[in-house]
């Protein structure tokens, strides 16, 4: 069995391919997303606070700012908590 060599996907995964180095598709797309906003570096930062500045001042003299969708799982819960800490 084929499993990617940087996460556990495995070639049982639909729509699954691999790389010359054994790193899947998937693996792959969150590089290439991770690249083009800047995860982890200042450019990242740069940009959300963008975003969250763009949400804030649209938002303005308005009952809300932003709808978040809370699933009650880590993802959303999180965003949940970090959208406060921004102020949102």
């Amino acid at each position: 069995m084929k499993i990617c060599s940087r996460c556990i996907y495995d070639e049982n995964i639909s729509g699954i391919s691999f790389n010359e180095y054994g790193v899947c598709n998937y693996c792959e797309q969150i590089n290439h997303l991770a690249e083009k906003f800047g995860t982890g570096k200042d450019k990242g930062k740069r940009l959300l606070e963008k975003l969250v500045t763009n949400i804030k001042e649209s938002g303005k003299n308005r009952k809300y700012d932003c709808v978040i969708g809370v699933s009650g799982g880590t993802d959303s819960s999180f965003m949940l908590m970090k959208a406060l800490e921004w102020g949102l």
